[in-house]
């Protein structure tokens, strides 16, 4: 496990090229039936061994609770198989969470599985130790971003834990989906859907689902 957390750091050293990210963004919530809660676009701009995140979405203005969002911070930047959030300075949970955004798709191959994902340790909800997670590198595909196809690794992600105890709770998720799409040709991310759903037997209900689509 050693050797292979170095060869995959020394890879992570060669993404500081690609400095600034920026991706739409749409949070759809389930209010009655799907809606989009959230519009708007994250930016990801790396500044040596941080990252300073900057937020700009809008409310849906059909549901008074859902004020527009902007917000700049700024955090260590994560790499490897990682849920971690996009929140404020000083927030234990952000409103939108994200997946691996920082990863060398060459290092991988399809077929590929692993349950090593690692959550943040003071997550309201991520920190419960009884996560399980399953990734799986599905296939290479041809996928079209903003009009232009390219070649993207598919990776897949399903993780669960129990209901109840210190557990899953009724209203927190108690499941996740995540499918992500990186570029083959420098793995960036192009983009991600992060969906949460209730705890079991009740996983079938979609809490909410975050797409990311990198810009142009």
């Amino acid at each position: 496990m050693r050797s292979f957390t170095f060869i995959m750091l020394l890879s992570f050293s060669l993404l500081a090229s690609s400095a600034e990210r920026s991706y739409s963004f749409t949070r759809t919530q389930t209010m009655n039936g799907d809606v989009n809660a959230l519009e708007g676009t994250i930016t990801f701009l790396i500044d040596g061994k941080n990252e300073v995140v900057n937020v700009d979405l809008q409310g849906n203005k059909n549901f008074n609770f859902w004020d527009d969002v902007k917000f700049q911070s700024k955090a260590a930047t994560q790499y490897g198989f990682e849920i971690h959030d996009i929140r404020r300075k000083n927030e234990h949970a952000g409103m939108m969470s994200i997946f691996a955004h920082h990863i060398m798709i060459s290092d991988f191959k399809p077929g590929y599985k692993t349950r090593n994902v690692e959550t943040e340790r003071r997550h309201p909800y991520f920190k419960d130790y009884t996560w399980n997670f399953y990734l799986t590198y599905k296939k290479n595909e041809a996928i079209n971003i903003n009009g232009n196809t390219v070649n993207a690794g598919y990776i897949y992600v399903k993780g669960d834990r129990p209901t109840g105890g210190s557990n899953c709770r009724p209203g927190q998720p108690g499941t996740v989906k995540i499918h992500s799409w990186y570029d083959l040709e420098n793995s960036t991310l192009l983009k991600q859907i992060f969906e949460k759903y209730m705890c079991k037997p009740f996983d079938y209900n979609l809490l909410e689902r975050d797409t990311y689509i990198k810009n142009n």
